[in-house]
């Protein structure tokens, strides 16, 4: 059997910057893209912001904010919870509870020229590149972000 993929120093460095969601496209195809729906994520050598607002069936307002602390290392992608504040996402208002199943730390899987992993807890695989990254949630959307200055 294969040996996993290994994280060269340095790697990580592919994803620190900060990044502004494009667009949106759902499984029928539909595009959704501002004021219907915002996102800015940063990643720092040691930590991640994100937030993101869309609106439901309804029209109102969903949102998540987080930061995580991560680590890199030994070809794993881990994060550990600082702040977690989700609105309307399978539950009516605001909470601020972390949910259990983000403290998983799936295996990081570099690509050339790219690099991919799967977001701890959460749907997405993430692929990044120079441009930006592209995070897919199967059956769900496929959201496009370009990092900006």
């Amino acid at each position: 059997m294969p040996m996993a993929p290994r994280v060269a120093a340095g790697d990580e460095k592919i994803l620190e910057g900060s990044y502004r969601l494009v667009k949106r496209v759902l499984p029928s195809g539909k595009e959704v893209k501002y004021p219907d729906i915002v996102g800015f994520m940063t990643y720092t050598k040691t930590e991640r912001n994100f937030n993101i607002m869309w609106k439901d069936g309804k029209g109102s307002p969903v949102s998540l904010s987080l930061i995580v602390k991560y680590t890199l290392s030994g070809g794993k992608y881990c994060e550990k919870p600082v702040y977690w504040m989700q609105n309307n996402m399978g539950l009516p208002g605001i909470s601020y509870e972390w949910p259990k199943e983000r403290r998983r730390a799936p295996r990081w899987r570099p690509t050339t020229p790219s690099t991919s992993f799967d977001v701890p807890g959460e749907p997405e695989r993430m692929r990044f590149t120079r441009e930006g990254f592209v995070a897919t949630a199967k059956d769900m959307w496929t959201d496009t972000w370009k990092r900006v200055e």
